[in-house]
């Protein structure tokens, strides 16, 4: 008798714990999915380019990016909400930005560089449900290059994601 329940009791409990890694695995998914720095560089950058499309003024670009409460300059040494930073300060740099991958290849002839968030190597649940799951041991930046032309308008964004 004892055989023949120990028989059963395998596949069912194989069974159950295939059901409770396919919850978690769904439930991991849908976390991911909310969080927008958690996409790709490529559909950062889209989503960015549907509010700062090419050819915007370098004006429109800070006065839109100012309005972003999450996102973030370097201000007196430390990253500040861009909000934060005086109206006289120039966020700008007088070169354009350096292209990933390349060695003193440039974009544009200015540029601006800001945080636009940053995400932990763990998911933060909304539910009690499960507390945490860690999926890297480091917190991830993620950061976007915005180059001007000589007619100070937006020529191209390079979005990026690095960790300690």
């Amino acid at each position: 008798m004892k055989k023949i329940v120990f028989y059963i009791s395998v596949p069912i409990i194989l069974i159950v714990l295939t059901i409770i890694s396919l919850a978690v695995f769904k439930i991991v998914s849908i976390a991911i999915s909310k969080d927008p720095l958690r996409k790709s560089e490529e559909q950062i950058r889209e989503g960015i380019l549907e509010s700062i499309p090419i050819g915007t003024s370098m004006d429109d670009v800070i006065t839109i990016i100012k309005s972003k409460d999450n996102w973030k300059h370097i201000y007196n040494g430390s990253w500040v909400p861009m909000s934060s930073i005086p109206d006289d300060y120039p966020i700008y740099i007088d070169r354009g930005y350096e292209k990933s991958g390349t060695f003193y290849e440039y974009v544009g002839i200015k540029s601006i560089h800001i945080l636009i968030g940053e995400y932990s190597g763990k998911i933060d649940f909304d539910w009690n449900v499960i507390n945490t799951i860690a999926f890297s041991f480091f917190d991830v930046s993620v950061s976007a290059d915005l180059g001007f032309d000589e007619n100070f308008k937006l020529i191209d964004i390079e979005v990026s994601k690095s960790w300690p």
